[in-house]
């Protein structure tokens, strides 16, 4: 047995890189608006594809763990390459609504159950998730630089080539050999499988992983809103936009790296890598020193990837298997809505204050709410 999780650990971590793959992402706006959608409209667009990201996030970890992570993973990449491949093809406003809600139902349906279907095949789940991680976010940024280079010759391309990728790891997905208890569904219905794994949250003993939660919600919501920063940041710096491309690499190849550490180093406390996030954070507001600011980002990347892995590590390894996904679809449900509330008090703050006022408060806010999440929690690692 021990040789067919060793071969599916290889199956599971080719899927995961591939579907790391940013080809699209880079030049979403100017494909939508060559198809006659304008900048606005594509905010609009991508909220909606957030909101619908929100609604599907728990169910779908439910359905992982009632019938199959291998099944569920397997169905959201052919529904992601679906879904791509709608995008590429030519369409109305409604169109490509549709396609993003599509989009959305096939990443909730992985979100949750690639994590537990690597958890339950592997030997050492920290070195083998690290590892997989820090390779994704590698192959993201060469995929989005490849992304670029192909929409000189036509703006459908990365789509078109986005969606072969991710029904190439749907195939690889399908290779996986299943052990005998995944053949066993759950007694009961998809309801009490939902309450069992919210349940399970609210016991008194389970206290660790309630604070990792609330720790997503948190911190992990200002993570994943990082990504809205780059252009005003880098902007207001006055650095030309064609280092952009250089320096967004760099943030997300020092994102890998802290991830990289993690699976060599293994935990650190959570309060002293939220207290250093917070002081390269604050750090970022140096705008009079663009170089000063610049690296401080990028330190709060390498020091976000640590922290990240850290936490999603100690879940998979406090949540139970029969609820595994469910509960990292939960913290992937809570980081989407505390993201959403993040960004919408952005742009009131904004309308008042000045950029480095608002990324100053981020940090202060962020990181005091953190150490007070995180304060006393037992989170002992055991081996994984």
């Amino acid at each position: 047995m021990r040789n067919w999780a060793e071969a599916n650990i290889v199956k599971i971590s080719i899927a995961s890189v591939l579907a790391s793959s940013m080809f699209f992402l880079p030049i979403v706006g100017l494909y939508l608006e060559s198809r006659g959608i304008d900048y606005e409209m594509t905010f609009k667009l991508v909220s909606l594809y957030s909101f619908a990201i929100v609604v599907f996030e728990y169910p779908t970890g439910v359905i992982g763990d009632y019938f199959s992570h291998k099944i569920s993973v397997f169905i959201g990449y052919l529904v992601i390459g679906a879904a791509f491949l709608m995008l590429a093809l030519p369409g109305s406003l409604l169109y490509y609504a549709v396609s993003l809600v599509v989009l959305a139902l096939g990443m909730s349906l992985v979100t949750g159950s690639i994590t537990a279907l690597l958890f339950k095949n592997s030997n050492n789940f920290r070195r083998d998730s690290s590892n997989v991680r820090a390779i994704g976010l590698i192959w993201g940024v060469i995929a989005g630089m490849i992304g670029t280079y192909l929409a000189d010759f036509d703006l459908a391309w990365p789509a078109f080539v986005s969606s072969f990728v991710f029904f190439v790891a749907a195939i690889m997905i399908f290779l996986v050999r299943e052990t005998p208890e995944d053949d066993d569904y759950d007694e009961g219905n998809l309801f009490s499988k939902a309450r069992e794994g919210l349940q399970f949250v609210r016991k008194v003993e389970n206290q660790a992983i309630r604070k990792l939660l609330l720790l997503g919600f948190v911190l992990g919501s200002f993570f994943i809103s990082m990504k809205w920063l780059y252009s005003p940041v880098l902007d207001v710096l006055d650095i030309s936009v064609r280092s952009w491309g250089l320096i967004i690499s760099a943030f997300s190849l020092s994102k890998a790296l802290g991830t990289w550490l993690y699976g060599k180093f293994g935990d650190i406390g959570f309060g002293w890598l939220i207290l250093f996030f917070g002081i390269m954070l604050a750090g970022v507001v140096q705008f009079n020193f663009p170089l000063v600011s610049v690296i401080m980002f990028t330190g709060a990347h390498l020091i976000r990837g640590y922290i990240q892995t850290q936490s999603d590590f100690h879940i998979a390894r406090l949540a139970p298997g029969e609820n595994k996904a469910s509960i990292i679809s939960l913290k992937s449900f809570l980081v989407r809505l505390g993201a959403a509330v993040y960004l919408a008090a952005n742009g009131f703050l904004l309308d008042s204050f000045s950029l480095s006022f608002v990324v100053f408060v981020s940090a202060v806010f962020f990181t005091v709410a953190s150490l007070i999440v995180v304060a006393n929690a037992n989170l002992k690692a055991e081996s994984c």
